[in-house]
């Protein structure tokens, strides 16, 4: 039986999915499976803000970025969509050497102990060294079960170099349920105990520390299509260039594909508390699962959710997917439960930081033609914003028939409604500002008796 690592869409698809949701990655590259439970301290310590994120129309799109798609200063909480690629590599050079040595290191441990390596045993004893790439050393120690394929693995790394970072510390897998009639590890926890990763090449600016503790479990049913994948997620990371500092405490990531040896769908749902190093902590949960299809070769959602991320006083920040390509970030910056600013652009595209260099592109839609005693829908949508800021919108009626009182709803949205009270021609200025600049675009409601 082979032992091997898992690293695709088609293959295992939560190491690529869970970039959803964002840190799994980290630890998942390499690791089949999905989880639940598990959970405990480890032994790096978050230095970051510890209070509820007050969310503003200024980090919104931060917080965002570095909780979800991983912007420069989030590639090590999310090395799926990080500019260095060596980040994620490395992490499934750990995991792929807890999973894919285990063949190996019982038949090692069978050859000390005079055993045929075609004779089944129960527990074996493990107690192996091996060389890493590009020097240094990782020593194996433990118990395999050469029967059940069960038990747990040490790797104690001595400036391990794998081509692109240097580590040093601790890693163990517990290996607790394996499916021998599908070949696949189906509860699995994985433990990183202060495990440091520094980059060979100084560009690219590796140096950190990880703690972490995930319990990974999959979820069948009949012949194994659909199945599910959870995984509870509690780490630590701090980065010692810049002092940056993440923590994911409790988080639960759980996705059910459509098929299993080749899904084309995958639903992924989310929940638990992010910490960030400077806003703070925010409480994330998906309202309807994130849809995801293997044919998006982005691997962002499509449709489904939105994510809501909770800051203090019940501010709120809301992911919705438009499509694999767009998303669309609301903000609720006082808490009422009314998402004041409003930005669609690319997933690809969440910013760190604003930026005034453009004004914004109010666009209020096309002109339109009802009929009295109808409503007209006023979209202001499409307006955009270069820098991708996120905008606030203001609806006015600048003209409309004399004796005329319709007033509009929903004006300060991005879809206002007017209800005309009288036959004629109303015109509607919408206003839109980024915070530097504001632009104007009209829209005329026609009213037919």
């Amino acid at each position: 039986m082979q032992y091997r690592k898992q690293e695709s869409l088609s293959g295992r698809p939560i190491a690529t999915l869970v970039a959803a949701g964002f840190a799994a990655t980290l630890i998942l590259s390499g690791c089949g499976g999905g989880g639940s439970g598990g959970g405990g301290a480890n032994s790096v310590e978050y230095t970051g803000n510890t209070q509820a994120a007050d969310i503003t129309d200024t980090n919104a799109n931060e917080i965002a970025n570095e909780t979800f798609t991983g912007s420069d200063a989030a590639n090590a909480s999310n090395p799926t969509f990080a500019a260095s690629t060596s980040k994620n590599r490395s992490s499934a050079f750990v995991t792929s050497k807890l999973l894919g040595h285990v063949d190996s290191l019982s038949k090692a441990a069978k050859a000390n102990s005079g055993l045929p390596n075609n004779t089944p045993s129960a527990q074996i004893s493990v107690d192996y060294s091996d060389t890493c790439i590009d020097g240094g050393t990782v020593r194996f120690t433990g118990t395999v079960d050469d029967v059940t394929k069960l038990g747990s693995l040490t790797l104690a790394f001595v400036e391990c170099n794998d081509g692109d970072v240097v580590i040093n510390g601790s890693a163990t897998l517990r290996a607790n349920a394996y499916n021998a009639t599908i070949d696949e590890y189906t509860d699995v926890e994985l433990i990183y105990d202060d495990l440091s990763f520094v980059g060979v090449d100084p560009a690219d600016r590796i140096d950190w520390q990880i703690g972490a503790n995930l319990r990974v479990e999959q979820l069948y049913t009949g012949d194994t299509s659909p199945f599910t994948q959870v995984a509870t997620i509690n780490l630590t990371l701090v980065e010692n260039i810049g002092g940056a500092s993440y923590k994911y405490d409790n988080y639960v990531t759980e996705v059910e594909f459509d098929q299993y040896l080749v899904p084309s769908t995958a639903d992924v749902s989310v929940s638990g508390r992010l910490y960030h190093y400077i806003h703070g902590y925010v409480d994330v949960e998906t309202t309807t699962p994130l849809h995801y299809s293997s044919v998006n070769p982005l691997r962002y959602p499509e449709s489904g959710g939105p994510l809501i991320y909770t800051g203090e006083l019940n501010k709120k920040i809301r992911l919705t997917p438009v499509s694999a390509t767009l998303v669309n970030v609301s903000a609720d910056t006082d808490g009422d439960d009314f998402y004041e600013y409003s930005i669609t652009l690319p997933w690809a595209a969440l910013k760190d930081d604003r930026v005034n260099n453009n004004a914004p592109v109010a666009n209020a839609g096309n002109d339109v033609t009802i009929a009295l005693g109808e409503t007209a829908q006023l979209d202001g949508s499409q307006s955009t914003d270069a820098d991708y800021n996120l905008i606030t919108f203001s609806w006015t009626v600048t003209d409309q028939p004399a004796g005329s009182n319709a007033g509009l709803q929903g004006a300060d949205s991005a879809n206002a409604t007017i209800t005309p009270d009288m036959a004629g021609a109303y015109v509607m200025e919408l206003m839109v500002y980024d915070g530097w600049f504001s632009t104007t675009d009209t829209v005329i409601v026609t009213v037919t008796p």
